[in-house]
């Protein structure tokens, strides 16, 4: 049935497991991926990339209302072409594998009628699709950072985490497993231990089949703020909400926001200091035996039932994260910096 079809990668995330950096090595390297006979599409200024992803391409061939066209809906133009774009490549190329990768082929929203879309518009190929899926109560930790980086003043609830359809990664890719059969969901783990070199793009590779050494491998990106910064964080974003409001209010936050954040990192703590964002054991108890069955539906008894293991280094000692104080030196210490730069400003001024 396939036999002389071309195969389609398809990467669909989920989000919150390194696919930028698996975008930015594929990038990197694609002259050697089209040594070897695949493509990533990833010509400059193409119509269906964004940032080194194909999110124009998913736009167009879901036909979903992505997040991403309701923040931004001026990026809307031009992109109807994107799957034309696409395919004309592919075609030039000679290749017989391509790789598109974009977390919004995964995202919460998507279902039977926007998967049975993108299967018609590829109806050409050999469709795989490749998911990683993160433990759930690693997952809920870094999912509550990221909002709260992205300007949230919510506290933690773990009850309204649990409540969410973003965990539930067996759900999502439903859709896909329905339509493609089970065989065609590649499942892999965010999990270092389980990767290939212990390299996530080097096990990306390795699940369309590719080996090889002396790889280039990008930065990583995305790396998780302590404990202490993330509840500085909140605090500043419920200050802003009340301080900061009328025309371009939204804009202006951001603005103060990353000049903050800034301000954070270039404090930090030292690695030994840091303090990871965890779950306390009670609650990575609760989120284990809330997802134990529909894991093992996904990944199989074996796999899924050690997908999360509460053990003494998967908790922290004590509370649960959202009870932390943020100390006082660590807001001095953000305030002196930017008071350091606004100095350092006013004597550029002059």
């Amino acid at each position: 049935m396939f036999k002389n079809r071309k195969k389609l990668f398809l990467h669909i995330g989920f989000n919150k497991t390194g696919s930028t950096y698996i975008q930015n090595c594929l990038v990197a390297n694609a002259d050697r991926l089209k040594r070897l006979g695949f493509l990533y599409p990833s010509a400059p200024g193409a119509s269906y990339l964004n940032n080194n992803q194909h999110v124009p391409l998913a736009v167009v061939t879901t036909g979903a209302s992505l997040h991403w066209m309701r923040v931004n809906p001026h990026r809307k133009l031009g992109i109807q072409s994107a799957k034309d774009d696409l395919l004309a490549e592919v075609d030039n190329s000679g290749l017989r594998n391509v790789i598109i990768s974009s977390e919004a082929f995964g995202e919460v929203t998507i279902g039977d009628e926007h998967v049975a879309k993108v299967l018609s518009h590829f109806r050409e190929f050999d469709i795989w699709i490749v998911a990683y899926v993160r433990r759930q109560d690693h997952y809920i930790v870094s999912a509550y950072q990221e909002d709260i980086k992205n300007g949230s003043d919510r506290t933690f609830d773990l009850e309204q985490a649990l409540a969410s359809e973003q965990y539930h990664f067996f759900r999502r890719l439903k859709p896909w497993v329905k339509q493609l059969g089970g065989e065609r969901v590649l499942i892999r783990e965010f999990d270092r231990d389980r990767w290939v070199g212990r390299d996530l793009f080097l096990d990306f590779l390795a699940a369309l089949g590719i080996r090889g050494d002396s790889w280039q491998l990008a930065r990583v990106a995305n790396e998780g703020l302590d404990i202490r910064e993330i509840e500085l964080l909140r605090r500043l974003n419920a200050q802003l909400k009340k301080q900061v409001s009328g025309k371009n209010a939204m804009r202006r936050r951001n603005q103060l926001r990353a000049v903050v954040l800034r301000a954070i990192r270039s404090v930090g703590s030292p690695s030994s200091a840091r303090q990871k964002m965890r779950l306390s054991r009670s609650q990575a108890k609760r989120v284990a035996e809330e997802f134990l069955e529909e894991n093992i539906q996904m990944l199989g008894v074996e796999r899924g039932a050690r997908f999360i293991q509460v053990s003494d280094e998967d908790v922290s000692v004590g509370t649960a994260f959202n009870q932390v104080e943020c100390e006082e030196d660590l807001s001095i210490e953000v305030l002196l910096v930017l008071a350091q730069r606004i100095l350092k400003l006013q004597k550029e001024a002059e």
